[in-house]
């Protein structure tokens, strides 16, 4: 699912998915969007593992909200492509496509805030155990 999309129907576009460039047949997987794929699973099984803590609390918020300031990053500077030529009979070309949040940059976007949200939660009932239960 795209999170970037050019829009383009023909020629060069821009289409970047959670793995990478798409299509990945052609250019890969980007090891940074996997690594950050790889942490999110981390940090989604350390509670189950080991319960919960104020380590994995200000972990949990801490990369929500790297991923959240990422996103907002990439939307306020959008990779763009401009390219130029001709045809065969001398008629220039060429263009810029620049790309856009999509569908997928929605939903990163409900994900790192209920990252957030789990880690404060997290660190709010970590505050509970101690003072004794809840009130």
């Amino acid at each position: 699912m795209p999170i970037l999309d050019s829009g383009a129907t023909e020629g060069l576009g821009i289409t970047i998915t959670s793995l990478g460039e798409a299509p990945l047949g052609t250019r890969g997987t980007d090891p940074g969007l996997v690594a950050i794929w790889i942490l999110i699973v981390i940090i989604a099984l350390l509670p189950w593992l080991f319960g919960y803590s104020h380590w994995w609390s200000a972990a949990a918020i801490l990369i929500g909200d790297v991923i959240l300031f990422g996103l907002v990053a990439v939307a306020i500077t959008p990779p763009s492509l401009i390219w130029d030529g001709q045809t065969a009979e001398g008629v220039p070309t060429g263009g810029m496509e620049i790309a856009r949040p999509d569908f997928g940059f929605v939903l990163w976007i409900i994900g790192s805030l209920a990252l957030i949200v789990a880690g404060i939660c997290g660190w709010i009932g970590v505050q509970r155990l101690k003072s004794g239960g809840s009130k």
